[in-house]
């Protein structure tokens, strides 16, 4: 998906899912990665939320035309190992013990950019008090920039296999002490009240991974912070979902023959309904 000079997919078995608007299709017990890449020409402060809790404490730091395939949590710190994202059902055992969240499945990338650096001229030959003083006498002379850190420090970290990343150690964001609000009723008739089907499975520590980051430093961010969400699901219907669909993967239709679905997932030819091939 992409938005805003930044693109964010989700990777299972090294290859890349297709997505149905924001919806991805897994299987559960698998697992999978986040694919990140800043197409803008600064660098990009990248938070990363999966099922309501922050992947990275303090978020990715991705340099201009960089790609970023985030494996795993980062866990007390440790920029060596930690464990890969896996994506599982969400049974009625785990809601009972765990309990649901309205962010389960759903994987929240929020971002800034760093304000360009902007160099500025200084003329040391201008006095304010001079009347006689000459605009053109000397070149004026260029240093430093606009652009510096912010409050709180900023750590980068640099992933193996080539690919780099970066966290930010500083506070981003603020908590909200609401009063506690009143329950909402919900009307239904008898014939319309049934248990909906859980389909959004949750994401939980799987095998280890030695993708290791490193720390760095980062600028001034722009005040505009940009959102992607992509939802995770394990059933199409009723349907559970088999394999993982890549967007390599071409659905055939089963009323026409034909391979090559046109967009909404519905064959060009006859109209069928793809979705559930999934």
């Amino acid at each position: 998906m992409y938005n805003k000079k930044l693109v964010a997919s989700i990777k299972s078995g090294g290859k890349i899912m297709r997505e149905d608007g924001d919806t991805v299709y897994l299987p559960f017990g698998g697992e999978y990665s986040v694919l990140l890449k800043n197409l803008n020409s600064v660098r990009a402060l990248v938070n990363i939320e999966v099922d309501g809790q922050d992947v990275v404490d303090g978020g990715l730091v991705i340099q201009p035309n960089q790609t970023v395939d985030l494996e795993r949590f980062i866990v007390n710190g440790n920029l060596n190992e930690g464990p890969r994202f896996k994506f599982i059902e969400k049974t009625g055992e785990i809601s009972d013990y765990r309990g649901d969240r309205l962010e389960d499945g759903i994987i929240r990338v929020s971002y800034q950019f760093e304000v360009p650096f902007t160099p500025f001229t200084y003329d040391w030959n201008y006095q304010p008090w001079d009347s006689g003083y000459n605009p053109n006498a000397n070149k004026p002379k260029t240093y430093g920039g606009t652009s510096g850190t912010t409050t709180g420090q900023r750590k980068m970290m640099r992933s193996s296999g080539g690919t780099s990343s970066a966290i930010y150690s500083a506070q981003v964001g603020s908590s909200v002490d609401g009063a506690s609000q009143p329950e909402q009723e919900v009307y239904t008739s008898g014939a319309l009240n049934f248990a909906p089907q859980n389909d959004n499975g949750i994401t939980v520590h799987g095998n280890k991974s030695s993708q290791k980051f490193q720390t760095t430093t980062i600028g001034m961010l722009e005040l505009d912070k940009h959102v992607i969400c992509l939802n995770l699901k394990g059933f199409v219907g009723e349907h559970k979902v088999s394999a993982p669909v890549t967007v390599k993967r071409k659905l055939k239709c089963e009323t026409c023959g034909k391979s090559n679905p046109s967009v909404n997932n519905c064959c060009s030819k006859c109209g069928t309904n793809l979705t559930y091939q999934y």
